[in-house]
């Protein structure tokens, strides 16, 4: 989420790191505008940019991962304008897997609670 990215920038200004740093989201496979948090993913790039600028965090990329390439590929020219006009670079890495839903969330979670006690018996 947008939260946990910008609270990660404030610890490391904190702590006075001053290493490249690299930012990535999770988008939706099926609007990949929006992170998985159904944030923009465009307002959600604006405001790392703007944050990591005022800390003076090195922000050396911004970008998305652990989505399927189409929605990836379809994220980039969001990607491009939302870093136009500064140094910061685009990073994407787009994942060939079954797309995560609901489901199959609990079907896994089921899965596990079962064998986790079929372990202990």
């Amino acid at each position: 989420t947008t939260r946990e990215a910008l609270a990660i920038l404030r610890v490391l200004s904190l702590l006075r790191k001053t290493r490249p740093i690299w930012i990535s989201f999770t988008i939706k496979d099926d609007v990949y505008t929006n992170l998985r948090s159904d944030e923009s993913l465009e307002g959600a790039c604006q405001s790392i940019i703007k944050e990591a600028v005022s800390l003076s965090i090195p922000l050396e990329a911004i970008g998305v991962n652990c989505s399927t390439p189409s929605a990836i590929s379809n994220a980039m020219p969001i990607l491009k304008k939302a870093v136009h006009g500064t140094s910061t670079k685009i990073l994407a890495y787009g994942n060939c897997f079954q797309t995560t839903t609901s489901e199959w969330i609990e079907e896994s979670s089921v899965e596990d609670n079962a064998k986790e006690k079929s372990d202990r018996e």
